[in-house]
């Protein structure tokens, strides 16, 4: 088996997501080279996965299994997986969504990436479930108005075959230095899910960080989704923390501007929402942006 041009710690966060967790552990056995460090992260499940995961880690002794005694939400969960990656010594930890499998030789070309000393931070090239349609290969945003998202949904070809500098990654699976960490610290746990991982590289960004796509490493997004794709729940956190993140960060001289484009996103998320029963969550969550209501939302189980 080949070793990786620097050690990588992988953190896999599941939540009520057994079987999607054992299939991106499976594929992560068969990765070569293989991770140095594995981190699995239960992130206070109810379904029976903390057991079964428990026993599947046992004996390995490239693989660590957490269990939080409740959900933490992306950031917290994934934030307590990456305290202990960098424990181990690795110098880069991949984040990666458990609803995803990696083809064998994926590790290698990010690794081969974070090695040079111009780029700081990773993303693969993600392809949907039908492995022929592209789910992200890096952004380029327009930070204050948080407009992005390339190639999504278009066919996969030649077109993405090129690595690009960008300036943001998705948190599905986001390959970061450890001197990142140690100078902008971790994931802002306020946010709990969705816009985390966007916050996290605009801190990147403004401390002189580099981001880049490596198209030679390919992992597949089954997009499970913990919440439901559309339900209440998921746009109430999306839209609530896309205006903390306005808040958080938005020039002062821009605000105006801001203030009006997130009136005009919201509104036709309500608009879309009326066939699904989400307009509510829209006007709450950025309601609850507005008064600091950030963190774990109501509905969490305690």
């Amino acid at each position: 088996m080949a070793a990786a041009a620097v050690p990588v710690g992988v953190v896999v966060l599941n939540y009520d997501g057994l079987d999607d967790t054992m299939r991106c552990l499976d594929s992560l056995d068969a990765a070569d080279p293989a991770p140095a460090r594995v981190v699995v992260v239960d992130n206070g499940s109810a379904d029976g996965s903390p057991e079964a995961l428990a026993r599947r880690c046992a004996g390995n002794a490239a693989v660590e299994f957490l269990r939080l005694d409740r959900n933490l939400g992306y950031a917290g969960g994934m934030n307590r997986g990456i305290e202990r990656a960098l424990a181990h010594g690795v110098d880069v930890v991949l984040l990666l969504n458990n609803d995803t499998t990696v083809r064998p030789g994926f590790l290698g070309p990010i690794a081969a990436a974070l090695a040079a000393p111009a780029a700081a931070i990773a993303t693969p090239r993600i392809l949907c479930a039908d492995e022929r349609t592209i789910w992200s290969v890096g952004e380029r945003v327009f930070y204050p108005l948080l407009v992005a998202r390339r190639g999504r949904g278009r066919p996969d070809g030649p077109e993405f075959d090129v690595p690009r500098r960008i300036n943001c990654v998705t948190g599905c699976a986001m390959a970061v230095r450890r001197e990142v960490f140690a100078k902008i610290g971790l994931l802002d746990e306020a946010y709990f899910a969705y816009v985390e991982e966007i916050d996290f590289c605009k801190r990147a960004r403004d401390a002189g960080f580099g981001f880049v796509y490596v198209p030679g490493s390919v992992v597949i997004h089954r997009e499970a989704g913990v919440l439901g794709e559309a339900s209440p729940a998921q746009v109430h956190l999306k839209a609530r923390n896309r205006a903390w993140f306005h808040r958080k960060h938005g020039p002062a001289l821009l605000w105006p501007v801001v203030a009006v484009w997130h009136a005009l996103v919201m509104c036709t998320w309500a608009l879309r929402g009326v066939l699904s029963g989400t307009p509510g969550a829209v006007v709450r969550g950025t309601l609850d942006a507005l008064r600091g209501r950030m963190g774990p939302p109501a509905w969490v189980r305690p």
